[in-house]
Order: structure tokens, then sequence, then C-alpha cells
């Protein structure tokens, strides 16, 4: 792996430490504050992704093949996150939602990019 590729990993993985201890200290936090159904879903989906990116850093770690399928499933949970929380603790309406959900996806693909080279390599 060139010295390029090995920075881009290194920075996707230290993107996946952040926004893992994030979702999941965020995640914890707002539990007590949710008062509606629709926070209380995007609280839940905001820890699912912390434990997510925890996840994918231990399947990086580990060498396995399911870190694709795993960063997938953090990138999806990310984005429906990030638009429900615009929605549910925001109040604003579908199209806010929407910007949130393809930004997100963006900042998501990018960090599947980056991790990339770590994740072709895996033995198992």
């Amino acid at each position: 792996m060139s010295v390029w590729a090995k920075l881009r990993v290194a920075l996707g993985v230290a993107f996946l430490l952040f926004i893992g201890y994030t979702g999941l200290t965020g995640g914890l936090q707002q539990v007590s504050e949710a008062a509606t159904l629709g926070q209380r879903i995007q609280t839940g989906t905001q820890f699912l992704f912390g434990a997510l990116a925890v996840a994918v850093l231990g399947a990086l770690v580990a060498r396995r093949r399911w870190a694709r399928p795993a960063l997938l499933a953090w990138g999806a949970m990310l984005s429906s996150s990030a638009a429900l929380a615009t929605v549910a603790w925001g109040g604003t309406g579908v199209l806010p939602a929407v910007a949130a959900f393809v930004a997100t996806a963006l900042i998501a693909w990018i960090t599947f990019w980056a991790v990339t080279p770590a994740i072709k390599h895996s033995p198992t």
C-alpha cells in the first residue's frame, strides 16, 4: 500500500473513531431529552451509527470481509439519522431532511473510499 493510501486509510479510521464516539455519547445523552417518538427513533439511529462505526473499526483491524457490508450499513444509518434529526429535533420539512441525507451520504461515501485500501486486502 502506498503512503497516500495509508494516509487515506488513517484519515478514514480517524473519522470513524470520531463519529463512533460522538454517535454513542450523543445517543446516550439524548435518551433523557427525547420527548417525541421521532426524537426517540432518531436517538436510536444515532446510537446505532455510533455502534456500527465501532464494529467497522473492529472489522478493519481484524481484516474481516464483512467490513464492507458493515460500512455500508453504517453509511445508511448515518444518513438516515441526519435526515431524521432535521425533522425530529429541528422541526424542518422534507427538503432539509433530503439535503441532510444527501450531504451525509456523500460524507459516508468519502469515508468508504478512504478505507477501501484496507478492505480490499482482507484475507477473511
